[in-house]
């Protein structure tokens, strides 16, 4: 079931995968996971954090121990679908970048879906 969930989004976030024999699957997304943050990826992935920062502040002088507690279990709550929305798109690019220079750089040969004939 979870394999078949990662497949599907994979799949469905990285429309370059199906290019990909599934025996070459895993050394071309070791080979995008390599793949250095561009500038435009970093000050979209700051901004994004930024902004979470900046929207899950709250201040606690007053409260409680568990007032604070819940606090910050909601603002967790809150920030880490904010984080997946604002910077997961810069990784995804990062990602799909990496696995367009896999194919380029095997030029067919990992791309074809027979098996490996070495």
């Amino acid at each position: 079931m979870i394999i078949t969930l990662k497949r599907w989004l994979e799949d469905l976030l990285l429309p370059e995968l199906r290019q990909i024999a599934p025996h070459h699957r895993e050394p071309a997304m070791k080979r995008a996971s390599e793949q250095p943050i561009e500038f435009l990826e970093c000050v979209g992935m700051l901004l994004g954090l930024v902004l979470t920062v900046s929207m899950t502040r709250y201040a606690t002088t007053d409260l409680e121990f568990g007032a604070r507690l819940a606090l910050a279990y909601a603002n967790f709550l809150l920030a880490v679908p904010m984080l997946a929305v604002l910077i997961g798109p810069f990784l995804i690019r990062r990602k799909r970048r990496g696995l367009r220079a896999f194919i380029r750089e095997n030029c067919g040969r990992a791309v074809n879906w027979g098996r490996p004939t070495e």
